[in-house]
C-alpha cells in the first residue's frame, strides 16, 4: 500500500502537494493536515465511489482509497466553492490498460524512461 501526506496551508485554499503519483493501481492511504482556520473537506475518488474526509480547523484526517485503473483522478474541497477557488488536486495512476479494455489495433510505441 502506498502512503501520502497532504497539507492545507493557512489562508491559501490549496492542497500541498496538489499532484500525487501512483506508479500503478492499488490502495493509497492519505493523511490530511488542515493548518487553516476554516473547515475543509477532502472529496476523494475510490474505484467508482467517493469518500469524504471532514477536516475541521487545525485538525487532521485520514482516508484509504483504491484506484485500480490507470488514469487521472481528481480530489477537491466541496466547502463554499473552495474547489472553484483553487482547492483542487489530482492523483495520477500509472500502468497499462487491462487486456479487456484495450482497443483492437496494432501495438503502439511507448515512451521509455
Amino acid at each position: 500500500m502506498l502512503r501520502a501526506a497532504v497539507d492545507v496551508p493557512p489562508g491559501q485554499l490549496i492542497w500541498k502537494p496538489a499532484i500525487l503519483v501512483m506508479p500503478r493501481g492499488g490502495e493509497l492511504e492519505l493523511t490530511f493536515e488542515n493548518h487553516d482556520q476554516a473547515l475543509h473537506m477532502a472529496f476523494l475518488p475510490s474505484n467508482g465511489a467517493r469518500q469524504i474526509v471532514e477536516l475541521p480547523a487545525q485538525e487532521a484526517g485520514r482516508a484509504r482509497v483504491r484506484l485500480d485503473g490507470p488514469g487521472l483522478y481528481w480530489f477537491g474541497c466541496p466547502v463554499a466553492n473552495h474547489v472553484g477557488r483553487g482547492m483542487l488536486g489530482f492523483i495520477l495512476v500509472g500502468g497499462g490498460a487491462p487486456a479487456e479494455a484495450r482497443l483492437d489495433r496494432p501495438p503502439q510505441p511507448q515512451p521509455t524512461r
